[in-house]
């Protein structure tokens, strides 16, 4: 190898060293964030729906609850959809305008 090819390959090395302790530098959440999300997720297990019983209507609500609770208006929140057993649930989340608006969706198309 030359010794031009083995200066490239080390300052490779040096810059995924440095980038590598920036990412292990990173903590986890604070216990209390990540109880928090552990019992909404616990919550949303513990309902009875989707495949067992064909509901989805009730997580729907559920999620919608905890979105009004943390400060969703109740025109920024809606549960709704053409059959009352499978509603969606559809968030508007207001931005500053600053970057450009996105729609995202949990589901895929085939």
């Amino acid at each position: 190898m030359s010794k031009l090819k083995k200066c490239h390959l080390f300052q490779l090395l040096l810059v995924l060293f440095f980038c590598s302790s920036f990412v292990s530098a990173q903590t986890t959440r604070p216990d209390a964030e990540r109880k928090r999300a552990r019992d909404i997720y616990k919550e949303f297990v513990e309902i009875q729906s989707g495949f067992t019983n064909g509901r989805h209507h009730p997580v729907a609500e559920a999620a919608a609850a905890r979105l009004r609770a943390a400060g969703f208006s109740e025109f920024d929140v809606f549960v709704g959809g053409a059959n009352p057993k499978k509603a969606n649930l559809v968030v508007r989340y207001h931005g500053t305008g600053a970057l450009k608006r996105f729609s995202s969706s949990p589901h895929r198309r085939r």
